[in-house]
């Protein structure tokens, strides 16, 4: 053999080394996207529909109990929901999550009946997370076993977006469906692997779950009665919740719609490495949804984290993306983190990792919000050596710093602590920066990330869901004015009389709270009422002693 048939040889086994075994060296900066959350090797979606009485009863305590959640798809227009509201909302702050499945789970004779079962049902459930009509993306279960007569196919995509609903489409592929027009398989970059609870054994379950994993992908576990009597049998369910309790190291259990969100941003994301030296890696991550080709709705309410893995030289990294301030372990030069891609019109702004110093007070987030004409101040701590405060500035222009108050910190502490401040001299239609001065007891001190507020007069009028309700006894409502108005909030009993009358003066363009304490009235449904020049609009609220 020559010494060229030789070289030869030598290359080849090289580059076979080198692209089919991976073997290369990472530099500092290099980024991936890992598939799903943390890391994990698969991802699983748990539901179950109709808002039956078994799923507050048996579905939710074993859940809770185990820290798995589901995504619970109600009928609020039938007598399991409104009978059992308040708990149905309450399942919110115990790990739970909620979805619309219609009103009245009937299907639809005309286009406006169907915006009305499908529309109502979503801003329903908005209500119940408290938060405005069309500002966050919700899965949908359309409902099976139903006619929807009077609506095409392109009608129900009009539907699902003008609501930013995703619908789950569980009956995809059931040969006995004779509703085809509402299958949307060919609207995201995979489906999730579907499978009802009730058609399989417990082996079997299992056995769907260790598939998952293993071809590290993602499956919707769904039912509907949960108990000896109903579809899914009471040892079936503990079956199936027990062995995912077992394997959540390897799963991330998240709701459909997080799911989805994860899926739709990874499969468009894009990590730039703009800035790399010795001290400091800059990346700018971002995912162009609208051009997937797939279901896209408002791209701006894409806001589920990504898991990046980033090869660094340090040990302990601090990541800063906007006002969000962290500090990670490195792993073998990786670390391993969650960060928003900007979408849309949205920036959330550019990733930065630099070595951590160890100072002594670590900021975990210190955000800003504007409210009742106020812009409130909220940051947090995960640990505190010699804290002797924080000093708040603030400046019009980020150059000309004031200080505007002062919080005093807890000196010593090991578990995360929670701070505010109320910013309350403020002018309508102005950006206003803000940042902390941490001061030590020995007088050193360290200054936060800057962080912006633009105080927008609001477009529009609006009257939002008294939270918390039911509510116990005091409430609050928060109501919007885009002009200056005469405003009068009142209180009315089913009667129609008027039992408090919350407020009637002149209101100057803003955001704006109330509080009721219905402590003297009793038990029961109350309408609540706002009237100004130009606006007018109720809602309901439930007072429960």
């Amino acid at each position: 053999m020559n010494n060229i048939s030789t070289i030869r040889i030598i290359l080849h086994i090289s580059f076979s080394l080198l692209f089919c075994c991976n073997i290369y060296t990472q530099e500092n900066g290099d980024t991936r996207v890992a598939k799903w959350k943390d890391d994990k090797q698969a991802a699983i979606a748990i539901g179950f529909d109709d808002s039956q009485g078994s799923h507050l009863d048996n579905a939710v305590p074993n859940l809770e109990s185990r820290g798995l959640s589901a995504s619970f798809y109600v009928n609020q227009g039938k007598n399991g929901y409104m009978n059992r509201e308040s708990e149905w909302v309450g399942i919110l702050n115990r790990g739970q999550h909620l979805a619309p499945h219609t009103m009245t789970h009937s299907g639809s004779t005309s286009y406006d009946d169907a915006v009305w079962e499908i529309g109502r049902s979503a801003e329903l459930v908005w209500e119940a997370y408290n938060v405005p009509y069309h500002s966050m993306l919700l899965s949908y279960a359309s409902g099976g076993g139903v006619t929807w007569n009077g609506i095409t196919r392109a009608e129900r995509l009009d539907i699902d977006d003008s609501f930013n609903l995703i619908n789950r489409v569980h009956w995809q592929g059931c040969s006995s469906c004779s509703n085809p027009e509402h299958w949307h398989s060919d609207r995201m970059p995979q489906w999730p692997y579907l499978v009802n609870l009730a058609n399989y054994s417990e082996s079997e379950l299992i056995s769907r779950i260790d598939n998952t994993i293993s071809q590290k992908e993602w499956a919707h576990f769904y039912g509907h009665g949960v108990g000896d009597g109903h579809s899914t049998t009471m040892a079936i369910f503990l079956a199936f919740v027990n062995y995912l309790e077992s394997v959540k190291g390897n799963i991330w259990n998240g709701s459909f719609i997080d799911i989805f969100k994860y899926d739709m941003e990874r499969f468009s994301a894009d990590v730039q490495v703009i800035q790399n030296t010795d001290e400091i890696i800059k990346l700018r991550l971002s995912s162009d949804i609208a051009a997937s080709g797939f279901i896209v709705n408002d791209v701006n309410l894409y806001n589920e984290p990504l898991t990046l893995i980033t090869q660094v030289p340090w040990s302990e990294v601090t990541v800063t993306q906007g006002s969000s301030v962290k500090t990670y372990t490195a792993n073998n030069g990786e670390v391993m983190y969650e960060a928003l891609p900007n979408v849309g019109t949205t920036n959330r702004g550019d990733i930065i990792l630099q070595q951590s110093n160890g100072l002594p007070v670590e900021l975990t987030f210190f955000t800003a919000s504007v409210k009742n004409s106020s812009v409130i101040l909220r940051w947090e701590t995960a640990t505190e050596v010699n804290n002797y405060g924080f000093e708040i500035e603030r400046s019009s222009e980020e150059t000309d710093w004031k200080m505007i108050g002062f919080v005093e910190g807890h000196g010593n502490s090991n578990s995360p602590k929670h701070y505010n401040f109320d910013d309350t001299d403020i002018r309508q239609s102005s950006n206003y920066y803000y940042r902390l001065k941490q001061i030590d007891n020995d007088g050193t001190f360290e200054y936060s990330n800057v962080i912006t507020v633009n105080v927008d007069v609001p477009d529009k009028f609006f009257l939002s869901q008294n939270y918390p309700n039911p509510f116990n006894p005091e409430t609050r409502i928060d109501y919007t004015l885009p002009e200056q108005q005469n405003v009068s909030l009142r209180v009315f009993n089913m009667l129609g009389e008027m039992v408090q009358e919350l407020l009637y003066e002149a209101k100057p363009p803003g955001s704006y709270s109330v509080n009721f304490n219905a402590s003297n009235l009793p038990s029961g449904i109350y309408i609540y009422r706002i009237q100004t020049e130009s606006f007018a609009t109720t809602k309901k609220m439930t007072f429960l002693k």
